[in-house]
């Protein structure tokens, strides 16, 4: 019961988050919080996940994405890129 209830409440906090257009945790690979709590595109690394992303669109192995992302000053690991690629978070 303890546990339902934390869960719920979790689920309303992200809403209320999502609803006032802030990411409620840790911003994804290539974003930033602003003071507000929204993400915004990190310079340093937005365009390394782009092209990550278009890699991956054209059929690139993750180790293959691993090391660009490396070659741009990016350290990842594996499991760090799987996850970026697959994060709901970039579709917007």
């Amino acid at each position: 019961e303890e546990l339902d209830a934390r869960r719920a409440g979790w689920r309303e906090a992200q809403e209320r988050a999502a609803a006032r257009g802030v990411y409620p945790s840790r911003p994804p690979l290539g974003y930033l919080k602003d003071d507000e709590g929204r993400l915004v595109p990190d310079p340093a690394r937005a365009a390394a996940v782009t092209e990550a992303f278009r890699m991956r669109a054209l059929g690139s192995s993750l180790p293959a994405i691993q090391r660009m992302l490396r070659e741009r000053g990016v350290a990842v690991g594996a499991s760090t890129v799987a996850g970026t690629l697959t994060n709901p978070a970039y579709l917007g």
